[in-house]
């Protein structure tokens, strides 16, 4: 699979999250390198993800090329009225447990692992974590 592919399955099983009441967790879910990202938030959103492709490295793998990649969530929540303290850390939870161990019937990863988070921005009404991922993307033997 091709990072881009890996994006958009995690975009698409984010974008699908529901809470016990059937509404979605996030109000918009989209890859990092969206020009939305600059702004964050629209008027309407509380909270969104943004997910993206941030690093890879060769695992020393022969004949099979095997590359470790790693992949982050940007869970970010706007605290606007009413008591929003714990969602930001519902949301994270609920973004690992989607995530972690699974592979979505493609054989060609490895199992994500969650390998943590760190808050990437207090100020304000916004809070913001950015969630890591890691997986081993075994790519297929070269053939002449």
């Amino acid at each position: 699979m091709t990072p881009q592919e890996i994006e958009n399955l995690l975009i698409d099983k984010i974008k699908a999250l529901e809470d016990d009441n059937k509404q979605k967790l996030f109000d918009r879910v989209t890859n990092m390198t969206s020009s939305e990202y600059e702004e964050m938030f629209s008027d309407d959103d509380n909270a969104v993800a943004f997910v993206g492709f941030v690093e890879d490295k060769y695992t020393g793998s022969k004949p099979r090329l095997i590359i470790n990649e790693i992949y982050q969530v940007i869970v970010a929540v706007r605290k606007r009225g009413g008591d929003t303290y714990g969602k930001p850390h519902t949301l994270c939870t609920s973004v690992r447990d989607l995530i972690h161990g699974q592979i979505w019937d493609n054989y060609d990863i490895t199992p994500f692992e969650y390998t943590g988070r760190q808050l990437i921005e207090y100020k304000g009404e916004i809070v913001a974590y950015a969630m890591n991922f890691s997986l081993n993307n075994i790519l297929h033997v070269p053939t002449p």
